[in-house]
């Protein structure tokens, strides 16, 4: 669905486990903005969200409810030359009473050479 320059996409599911866990529920949802950047020329931006909740998630702390929301950002090229993608996520919610605070980042640049099908990348 497109509304002005962005464009939306929505979706939702109920994961099935590839190992039948009695009693384990879940519900993924998520939603991703997309548009270009106009600070960048051919840029792009990606805004997006993921949620989780789980009735009953393992792990090596124990067995407990487990709610994850995810936010993130994307910024993204590619021309003639060079490609980047950069990426920035913040993670919240609980793990039973504990909270769950997280956010991790990621790059990936390069440069290709057409000439002799070359690509340094940098990570």
């Amino acid at each position: 669905m497109a509304s002005g320059r962005f464009r939306h996409q929505a979706c939702g599911n109920f994961p099935l486990s590839l190992r039948r866990l009695a009693g384990s529920h879940s519900l993924v949802l998520g939603c991703v903005q997309r548009r270009s950047f106009p600070a960048l020329p051919k840029g792009n931006i990606d805004l997006y969200y993921l949620g989780l909740d789980r009735k009953r998630a393992r792990f090596d702390a124990g067995s407990e409810r487990e709610q994850r929301h995810s936010a993130g950002a994307r910024l993204w090229e590619k021309t003639e030359s060079w490609d980047y993608n950069y990426e920035l996520v913040f993670q919240w919610g609980h793990f039973g009473p504990g909270d769950i605070r997280a956010w991790t980042g990621a790059s990936d640049t390069g440069f290709r050479i057409e000439s002799v099908k070359f690509r340094l990348d940098w990570d």
